[in-house]
């Protein structure tokens, strides 16, 4: 397998004529995904100044004084040009003798005064530019490059050059590494003017004596190595519009007698790549203008285009009266490249954004010819082994099957850069509720905007450790956590309050949650204030409001009769969350529920198909696309009675006592792309021997607060379950006339029935009359326990009904504590269409 190609194409392509193909240098390095400075060694490399070893490049290695003098000879054009040194202690440097013997010819390096030169000696950073600016016919005495200040001077051509500008901390005075001395020889190979140092004249005669001071001879000014040496004439490319397949601009450098090539990426006046406020763009940018027919706009926080979507040359949109810092920090995030090039008057030609996604290698074959066919996202690329053939993938060192990669796409399944990933293991403690920022072993990390396809919400807070996955500039794009590892709530119920005070309005969320283990609980959710507004903690700010797929909007003075919600298109109600809990609070967290994942995402979904015993799988048109949601013996499934307000956990589909058609809601693997889910957790609310439908609950009418929207009146009742929980309901426009058992829906009192009658008759709110009497549901004034029976009268007829494990009993009336001789409400078990002899609850209210 020839390795020649395998390079990043982002910073270079060069092309050799001979073999009519595309080549990236770099990967001729063994090394190649170790060097900092690619584009350097790219370059060099093509052009035979840098060839490294059996052992490649060695980048981080010091540059020793042979090795620079090959480099500086190569520069120059003069390898193989024969000479001998007057070194004494060469012995071994054979391959180095004629570069030593060039450079000190051309005054360019000298000995150590014993008439040897140390050729394995390491060079300074200082010490190797000196070097190069003498290559490019500088005069050492002229600039300052010698003498005790020898450095001194050195630095000051590396500042005017600005051959260093790209090595971040450059310290001059350390050891060079050979990547540094890549990127300082390339910078003046590409960018530092050739000069003729001409020797000053000295003029005598009778009584006089006359001395002109040596200078450059301007002739050769403004030819580079690149140019005089290699005979690479760039082509001028003032607009930017002459670009690479990844829209970057560049320079094309090309000698046609030599059948070189070489395309070199333009440098940017502005790199970012995470999201970037609009003041340091404005900083970033002083002075550079955006132009649109004729007109100028600088960019800065102030400045405002009023044009209704102008679209400017350098391909920036900025919507009317935005501002164009701001427009664009919008095009900023993290993870995502955006480059800003501008000509010599600081116009902005042209801005490159570059977003790039994140996938699994699944599959790497190579064929009986040699070429290797990497699968990524259904696509497959080809690394042709033949020279001749245009590689469809480029890379700096081959993934392997199972890698995690990011991926920058230019032609689905014709052209694909491809970039590693680092991996660490750890364990989630925290996150932000955008799920922007997450904590790991105590280090905060920033979430790419190129994070996997179908990894939302999977970046969770979770007591077992997890692989996590950063991209090219340190952002995380993938872990294998799952959603608070089991710990799983499916909300059957939530209410919200708004209070308003004179400082504004606060509020509250509470829901009734399901978890994992079968525990039924109340709990308020952890909230959250964004710019001057309440969300709930751990959905992702989106615009519908709940929306389990895309997150939750503000709070509103409507918040009674929203939080609830429906199904998967907004709400709580019916949706299953990662949760943690910390004083009784809950934070929610949520689960991917996109139309698209990944194979092995964790994914939910809902489906009403039927639940039947030792059932195997059930077809459900799910959140995620119609698919088949499998349901085996290792799936748990929990079944809450929506009358007793229990939970019952059956290990397995073959466990389950009984059929259950009620909506399944799951968290489970994807087994494959919009293919079947196989549940690891499954939950149901059922009907079990309970009233037709909705929760029931005792409401003291006398007791309530009013909330205002708009023109309409919110009464705010507390309401108490048989269980003791109460929960906030409202009554819109209007007073409930009577306390007794209500019905409700979401957070809203059902305005259909009121039971409160004594003979156990219904009155109708909404007509204002009785209607027939319901045995289910009784009233007595006095009501007594007897042998585990309780004894209840209606219309003076004493009847006896069971007391049993699951009767539940509540004090609605917080000053009694026992139910002898107490009265309320009896609600009578239910099954089979008819009234139990067992009792279900008591609701005791009066004494």
């Amino acid at each position: 397998m020839r390795t020649l190609k395998k390079t990043l194409c982002l910073v270079l392509v060069v092309v050799m004529m001979a073999g009519l193909c595309s080549i990236g240098t770099s990967a001729a390095f063994v090394d190649a995904d170790k060097i900092t400075y690619a584009q350097a060694a790219d370059v060099l490399n093509a052009l035979g100044v840098l060839k490294g070893d059996e052992n490649g490049f060695r980048p981080q290695d010091g540059i020793t004084r042979a090795e620079a003098c090959v480099i500086i000879a190569r520069l120059l054009d003069a390898e193989g040009i024969k000479g001998t040194a007057t070194f004494t202690d060469l012995a071994g440097y054979g391959w180095a003798k004629d570069a030593i013997a060039f450079c000190e010819a051309e005054g360019i390096v000298a000995g150590n005064g014993d008439g040897t030169f140390n050729p394995g000696g390491k060079l300074t950073g200082y010490a190797f530019a000196k070097m190069l600016f003498c290559a490019c016919g500088y005069n050492a005495d002229r600039e300052g490059m010698t003498g005790a200040n020898w450095e001194i001077g050195v630095a000051k051509m590396v500042k005017n050059e600005k051959i260093a500008k790209h090595i971040a901390g450059f310290d001059g005075t350390a050891a060079c590494t050979r990547e540094e001395a890549a990127e300082l020889a390339y910078e003046a190979a590409k960018n530092v003017d050739l000069v003729e140092y001409v020797e000053g004249t000295t003029v005598s005669g009778a009584g006089f004596v006359v001395s002109t001071q040596g200078g450059y001879d301007n002739d050769v000014l403004n030819d580079c190595l690149l140019v005089t040496n290699f005979g690479l004439t760039p082509t001028y490319n003032p607009t930017d519009s002459v670009v690479n397949d990844l829209g970057q601009p560049v320079v094309k450098y090309d000698n046609a007698a030599k059948k070189i090539h070489i395309s070199v990426v333009k440098e940017a006046v502005a790199t970012f790549t995470a999201a970037t406020k609009a003041k340091d763009i404005a900083t970033a940018l002083e002075g550079y203008v955006l132009t649109n027919g004729g007109n100028s706009y600088k960019v800065s926080e102030n400045v405002t285009i009023a044009n209704t979507q102008t679209v400017l040359a350098c391909g920036l949109t900025v919507d009317a009266n935005e501002k164009t810092a701001a427009a664009l920090a919008g095009e900023t995030a993290p993870g995502t490249l955006v480059e800003v090039y501008a000509n010599e008057d600081k116009e902005i030609t042209k801005i490159v954004k570059i977003q790039y996604a994140t996938y699994k290698v699944s599959d790497v074959k190579t064929q009986k010819n040699g070429n290797v066919d990497y699968t990524i996202n259904s696509q497959t690329y080809t690394d042709f082994a033949d020279a001749a053939e245009t590689d469809e993938i480029s890379f700096v060192t081959a993934p392997a099957k199972g890698d995690i990669v990011t991926v920058k796409v230019v032609t689905p399944g014709t052209k694909i850069y491809v970039y590693p990933t680092t991996s660490f293991t750890g364990t989630q403690t925290a996150k932000t509720s955008d799920d922007k920022v997450i904590t790991i072993d105590g280090t905060k990390y920033t979430v790419s905007a190129s994070k996997a396809a179908g990894t939302e919400g999977t970046f969770n807070n979770s007591a077992a450790a997890a692989v996590y996955y950063l991209d090219q500039y340190g952002y995380v794009v993938y872990t294998t956590s799952t959603a608070a590892s089991t710990d799983y709530a499916y909300i059957v119920n939530a209410t919200g309050k708004e209070t308003t005070t004179i400082d504004g309005a606060t509020y509250e969320v509470t829901v009734r949650a399901v978890l994992a283990d079968g525990t039924v609980g109340t709990y308020p959710l952890a909230l959250r204030k964004a710019s001057g507004s309440t969300y709930i903690k751990g959905l992702t700010a989106a615009t519908s409001l709940y929306n389990s797929k895309t997150g939750a909007d503000a709070l509103t003075s409507a918040v009674a009769s929203t939080v609830s919600g429906a199904s998967n298109d907004g709400g709580l109600i019916g949706q299953i969350f990662g949760y943690t809990l910390s004083d009784g609070v809950m934070t929610l967290e949520e689960i991917n529920q996109t139309a698209t994942y990944a194979k092995g995402s964790v994914v939910r979904g809902t489906t009403s198909a039927a639940v039947a015993d030792k059932a195997t799988s059930a077809t459900t048109a799910s959140a995620n696309g119609s698919q088949t949601l499998l349901l085996n013996s290792a799936t748990k499934i929990v079944v809450y009675n929506s009358n007793s307000k229990t939970a019952t956990v059956y290990n397995g589909t073959s466990a389950l006592p009984s059929t259950f058609s009620e909506t399944l809601a799951y968290v489970g693997k994807a087994n494959d792309v919009n293919a079947a889910v196989t549940a690891s957790i499954a939950f149901v609310s059922a009907v079990i021997d309970a009233d037709a439908g909705t929760d029931l609950v005792y409401i003291d009418h006398t007791k309530y607060t009013i909330s205002q929207s708009g023109t309409d009146t919110f009464n705010i009742y507390t309401a108490t379950y048989a269980n003791g929980e109460t929960v906030n309901l409202s009554y819109k426009n209007d007073t409930l006339d009577y306390s007794g058992l209500y019905t409700f829906e979401g957070t809203s009192i059902k305005n259909e029935w009121l039971k409160c009658n004594e003979s156990g008759q219904k009155y109708d709110i909404s007509t204002s009359s009785l209607v027939t009497a319901d045995a289910k549901f009784v009233y007595d004034a006095t009501l007594t326990v007897t042998s585990g029976m309780l004894k209840y009268t209606v219309s003076g007829t004493e009847t006896y009904a069971n007391i049993t494990d699951a009767t539940q009993t509540v004090y609605a009336n917080t000053k009694l504590d026992e139910v002898n001789n107490n009265g309320g409400y009896v609600v009578l078990g239910w099954a089979n269409g008819a009234a139990t002899g067992d009792v279900a609850q008591i609701f005791i209210t009066v004494d």
